[in-house]
């Protein structure tokens, strides 16, 4: 929208000047040339102004589905689906590792089933505070 509003500008700006040069009393061939030519770069401005309107009108308007902020309940529930994906993924990398060993060494797999058992600990408390806030929220 800044675009069309600084052609605009230009619009009244070239309008001025074409005024200006046709209120000379002392006309040339060249001074005729010149508001020829801001005729014409006029003309050709309105055009693109025009252009770009009628490409703003068929733009169309998404609404947003949920402009409510996340309560910290659903934040931590999106975070637990993320985590549970993330174990999911670590549990598959792990079987896949043990039938055939291929990308890691056994210090990597001791330290990865160690992981595994963090992740599974921080899964269970994340499930443990939603499960206590929602009870909250009901008690209030």
């Amino acid at each position: 929208m800044d675009g069309i509003l600084d052609k605009k500008q230009v619009l009244v700006q070239l309008g001025s000047l074409r005024i200006h040069l046709q209120s000379n009393p002392e006309k040339s061939r060249e001074s005729s040339l010149a508001l020829t030519k801001i005729d014409e770069a006029i003309m050709w401005l309105e055009k693109d102004v025009e252009k770009q309107l009628d490409e703003l009108e068929t733009v169309e308007i998404v609404p947003c589905e949920n402009t409510t902020p996340k309560t910290h309940i659903e934040k931590m529930e999106e975070e637990l689906q993320a985590l549970e994906t993330k174990l999911d993924n670590l549990y598959a990398f792990l079987e896949k590792e043990m039938e055939e060993k291929k990308y890691t060494n056994e210090y990597q797999r001791q330290l990865l089933a160690i992981q595994k058992s963090h992740m599974i600990g921080y899964y269970n408390t994340l499930l443990a505070r939603i499960d206590n806030d929602k009870n909250i929220k009901k008690e209030v």
